[in-house]
């Protein structure tokens, strides 16, 4: 049986009720590493943590008097070169000629503390993946939240759409042929009676002429402007083709060639390239229109490539792209600066004796915004005006 015993895969000890070791297997020697007779006449104390130790003292021995066992014990056991062994033990208690004798049986638990890691990792990752789960139905409430104000905005977007299209056909046929019968009527009032008229008709006509003449390029700048939208395929346009095919516009319908254009190398981007050639378009006109007599008029284009958030309307997001920052500016009259936001709107013009009639630069505004992107201006009277435009490289990923 002693055989037995010594082979048995735990540690089995007999100690008296004063804690002296009478008995030990060789698994529990050779676990605390003990020699063969080491542990006989030591006390429990000698293998048992600190905590062990307190335990056994105020409890686990008041038990095992009181109830003769202690069943599945987990106590912490110190090898002779001082290392913590944690087990599981189970003890009996028995009378042997009239004295009382403790046995014990210690099964190691050496992946314990595995486990215990094992089990408050999946509680942790329980707990996360609670948390996340919270976190995931607050954005899908905030996404569906979202998605009824877009499908709002997408129905007025709708019914614009419908009024735009609507107002063009108004102002491509309607209002454009009633301008076409005043023009023609004035002018065979003015050939047929330009002997006999009086001073003041002729100056009445020359007025109506004058007005019915903005009037004609008004109803086709808001065409233009109204048009602007058609473009719904996107491509790679080269920047450098689209100022060079826009200068060449302005010169020949300006019929003024007196003026320096000075760029770098413009880099391709994604856009839609209609709306870019415009886009150059009306900022060399505008530099035109607004140069300074005493000065040849020079403008200048530089462009930087940078990080900037795709998202501009919707708070808390962010989505950083490469985008190009260009940078027309000219040595013209310039303006007020107060009037920086004033320039962009329709029919709006600082200086009415010039002969546009103030679409230019909100066609500007809206060509940046269909790129999805933005545009300033700043400027000083007498100095000149530089805009700023800031425009994706890859409008497939804005």
């Amino acid at each position: 049986m002693d055989d037995l015993l010594n082979i048995a895969p735990c540690g089995i000890l007999l100690f008296d009720d004063g804690g002296n070791v009478l008995r030990a297997n060789k698994t529990l020697k050779d676990l605390l590493g003990y020699n063969d007779q080491e542990l006989e006449g030591k006390t429990v104390d000698n293998i048992f943590s600190v905590a062990t130790r307190i335990f056994y003292n105020t409890h686990l021995f008041p038990v095992i008097k009181l109830h003769s066992r202690a069943d599945e014990i987990f106590l912490t056991l110190v090898t002779k070169d001082k290392k913590d062994i944690p087990v599981l033990s189970n003890t009996v208690r028995r009378q042997n000629d009239g004295k009382f004798e403790n046995l014990s049986v210690f099964v190691p638990l050496f992946e314990r503390k595995k486990f215990e890691e094992e089990i408050l990792q999946a509680r942790r990752t329980a707990e996360n993946a609670l948390k996340e789960n919270k976190q995931l139905q607050a954005l899908t409430e905030t996404l569906e939240s979202r998605t009824r104000e877009l499908e709002k905005k997408n129905q007025k977007i709708v019914a614009v759409n419908d009024d735009l299209t609507q107002f063009n056909k108004i102002i491509s046929h309607d209002l454009q042929e009633p301008i076409r019968k005043i023009r023609l009527f004035t002018s065979m009032l003015t050939a047929s009676g330009s002997d006999q008229m009086a001073e003041r008709s002729r100056m009445a006509l020359t007025k109506i002429e004058s007005a019915t003449e903005r009037l004609s390029k008004l109803t086709l700048s808001l065409q233009q402007y109204v048009n602007v939208d058609a473009d719904v395929k996107y491509t790679l346009v080269d920047l450098n083709d689209s100022l060079s095919a826009a200068a060449s516009r302005v010169r020949a319908s300006r019929k003024f060639d007196d003026f320096e254009l000075v760029s770098g190398h413009l880099p391709s981007i994604e856009g839609f390239p209609a709306q870019l050639e415009l886009l150059f378009y009306h900022l060399v006109d505008n530099a035109i229109q607004y140069r300074n007599p005493d000065r040849k008029l020079k403008i200048m284009i530089d462009h930087t490539v940078l990080e900037e958030n795709v998202y501009r309307s919707i708070p808390d997001k962010y989505n950083f792209m490469e985008h190009v920052r260009i940078i027309c500016s000219d040595n013209g009259v310039g303006f007020d600066n107060q009037f920086k936001e004033y320039v962009f709107d329709m029919i709006k013009k600082i200086n009415i004796g010039t002969e546009g009639i103030g679409m230019g630069l909100a066609l500007i505004k809206k060509i940046v915004s269909n790129h999805g992107g933005t545009v300033t201006v700043e400027s000083r009277h007498g100095e000149g005006t530089q805009f700023t435009m800031v425009l994706p490289l890859r409008m497939g990923q804005s």
